[in-house]
């Protein structure tokens, strides 16, 4: 196998498919994002039960609502882009014979997953900013293919 690696570092480059969706608009599991890497944990939050009295507190943004760890951004990302395939018709709603095409809708979630770009750059980390710009790709291409004069909807 060390030798295979040698003869592509040879030829220059390597060739990685980092795109998020397949052509069939099923998610790829080679391009899960990866949880971003912190040096350090910020310190947690002082927690204390409540007495009998006291009512308990809502949780806070921060809590756990999940086994699988707290919301994060990337959960943002793929939200919006799920709902841009939804509107874009890739994805088949279990209820329907056809998907549906609403492009005017789907502009409007691509744009905003292209504000929420403008409104963080500089505040994301790469596989953050991977996530973002790679969604946003893929959904202005099928935005586009779809778009097509021509295109039986």
């Amino acid at each position: 196998m060390a030798e295979r690696d040698r003869e592509e570092e040879s030829q220059g480059f390597k060739v990685v498919d980092r795109r998020l969706f397949t052509p069939e608009g099923e998610r790829r599991v080679e391009a899960e994002p990866q949880p971003p890497k912190t040096a350090e944990k910020p310190p947690a939050a002082e927690t204390r039960t409540p007495s009998r009295k006291e009512p308990a507190e809502a949780p806070s943004a921060h809590a756990e609502p999940h086994a699988h760890g707290p919301v994060g951004f990337e959960h943002l990302v793929m939200s919006l882009a799920t709902t841009a395939m939804y509107q874009l018709g890739l994805v088949k709603n279990h209820e329907e014979d056809q998907p549906r095409v609403d492009l005017e809708a789907a502009k409007e979630t691509i744009d905003l997953l292209d504000i929420l770009q403008q409104k963080t750059k500089g505040n994301l980390t790469q596989e953050e900013q991977g996530l973002l710009e790679g969604s946003l790709y893929e959904l202005r291409m099928m935005f586009v293919e779809l778009s097509k004069p021509g295109r039986s909807r």
